[in-house]
């Protein structure tokens, strides 16, 4: 400790932490005796990457980031908002730094540069494990060093996160639907602000730093007694989640190929004593049979020849006690019903005209511009019919195919890429409000708890490879946990149990689940 004040000058308080500079221009973050980070450091950097996208899968093409370290200059100010300037090693101005007290054991740290990158940097322990960062399928990412950037996350997967020479079709390690700028270590947790795209370096060397492309950026630093304690401040901050409907807590099961073979499923079930609540048919707007195997249309419509009496045949799934689901996606293919009425909400291109890709369907597609709200409305509407059906929600699918030269109506198809399905689970969100209904989506970003009612790690493989089959699920789901509350796990416990259990205790039991989501959201 004697060491550490004589290479430091006076501490400054904020809020219940003392942020000191350091001889080096470094920032040492104490809170009482202990310090949490000895050696923060800032730098500002200038970037010319850019990305490829094909079938939702990218990499980089060329280009890279020249780096400068920012020198942190002594902070102005006080409780709860310091403020100070950014130099390089001539003593130049590249910037600004600030700290802001948000509440015991969370401070926001914010910089603004010269540049278009900017990097987080805090000194390695030796003892070091990250866990977080959404959907991945390790936990703990201590060495490793890889992008947040929203992907198909592949089929099938290589051991690193050097993308393949089939980089279209299989993933990297880190590549997922549903990366989160949240990382977790023991004693912290830091969550990056914002859509931009985050470039992880996880103690490869004896720092580890946390990039984004973005000439300003803040983050979250949290810290507390123990992991639980800072993923719920996490959570708390990040916004409460939402909740479905308990019927969506019970066993669901999927039926496709036409009206008869959706009543015969349902029969099945019963029949065996099931007590399955969902019957999920993602075909009710169309499919084909194609060389490639059963491929769902990009139609936003029923299709009447599969379900020609789909209101009859869902008063026939109500009685028996099942809620019937459909299927969304923001594709519109060319060759779609729909194409004439939506191809004025799609992504452009250079010239203005639609922007058109190779889709699932292997024709010429397009997708919504959901920064646009009259696509959004337009969307909207399509779920409004469904519902009129007698649909009770659907799965909302995709939502990382964003080329990134594409044009977008209000945002940017690179700098707003991570965005895009948080803009799709709003639009979704929007169309069950009030209703009970529930979608479920398996792409995302920071924000995802508080709009997707139900989440699903995506399509693994069939089998139990370690890469991308049945095992990865658990610590996909281990990430995703990370991101929400803590009294959800409550809120769920009697719907997944109640067959054990009399009504009473279920009633008890729910009652408390309640009461302890009611005193965590009151602390926000």
């Amino acid at each position: 400790m004697l060491l550490l004040l004589l290479a430091c000058r006076a501490p400054t308080t904020v809020g219940d932490f003392d942020v000191t500079v350091s001889d080096e221009g470094d920032l040492v973050i104490s809170q009482g005796d202990a310090v949490v980070i000895d050696g923060l450091r800032f730098s500002v950097g200038d970037g010319d990457e850019s990305l490829e996208m094909m079938s939702g899968s990218y990499r980089l093409t060329g280009g890279d980031t020249t780096w400068t370290r920012a020198v942190v200059e002594d902070p102005y100010g006080e409780d709860p908002v310091l403020t100070g300037y950014l130099s390089d090693d001539a003593g130049e101005s590249i910037g600004r730094w600030q700290v802001v007290d948000l509440g015991p054991g969370v401070l926001q740290f914010g910089v603004s540069g010269t540049g278009n990158r900017v990097r987080w940097s805090a000194p390695c322990t030796g003892d070091d494990h990250f866990a977080g960062l959404g959907e991945q399928v390790d936990v703990d990412h201590v060495g490793e060093a890889f992008p947040l950037w929203v992907s198909e996350p592949g089929i099938g997967k290589v051991d690193d996160d050097d993308p393949p020479d089939d980089w279209f079709l299989t993933g990297t390690k880190h590549a997922t639907s549903y990366p989160d700028p949240f990382v977790l270590r023991p004693d912290l947790g830091l969550a990056v602000a914002g859509d931009a795209r985050v470039e992880l370096d996880l103690c490869t060397g004896d720092r580890w730093n946390v990039d984004t492309w973005a000439g300003a950026q803040s983050w979250l630093l949290f810290v507390g007694d123990d992991p639980l304690e800072l993923v719920e401040a996490h959570a708390l901050a990040a916004g409460a989640p939402t909740l479905p409907p308990d019927w969506a807590f019970a066993p669901w099961n999927d039926a496709v190929g036409g009206a008869d073979r959706v009543r015969e499923v349902a029969a099945a079930l019963r029949g065996a004593g099931a007590t399955s609540s969902v019957i999920w048919t993602e075909d009710w707007k169309g499919a084909e049979k194609t060389a490639y195997g059963y491929h769902l249309t990009t139609d936003w419509d029923l299709d009447e020849s599969l379900y020609p009496d789909a209101s009859e045949l869902d008063a026939e799934l109500e009685a028996a006690g099942f809620k019937w689901l459909a299927y969304f996606s923001p594709f519109v293919g060319q060759e779609s019903d729909n194409w004439k009425e939506a191809q004025d909400f799609v992504i452009t291109d250079d010239t203005g005209a639609p922007y058109l890709f190779t889709g699932m369907t292997f024709q010429p597609t397009s997708v919504l511009d959901l920064s646009d709200e009259d696509a959004r409305d337009w969307a909207t509407a399509k779920m409004d019919a469904a519902q009129a059906i007698g649909f009770d929600g659907w799965m909302t699918d995709f939502a990382e195919w964003l080329p990134p030269d594409a044009h977008l109506h209000d945002a940017d198809a690179v700098d707003d890429h991570n965005a895009y399905p948080l803009w799709w689970q709003d639009t979704n969100a929007a169309a069950i409000e009030g209703e009970d209904a529930v979608f479920f989506s398996r792409s995302g970003w920071t924000g995802t708890p508080t709009l997707s009612p139900v989440m699903w790690a995506g399509d693994q493989r069939t089998s139990f490879d370690a890469d991308d089959g049945l095992p990865t699920v658990v610590p996909l789901g281990i990430g995703a946990g990370l991101l929400t509350l803590a009294c959800v796990l409550f809120r769920m416990e009697p719907p997944t149990r109640r067959t054990s259990r009399s009504e009473e205790h279920t009633s008890e039991l729910q009652s408390h689940s309640d009461l302890v989501c009611r005193l965590l959201l009151e602390k926000k």
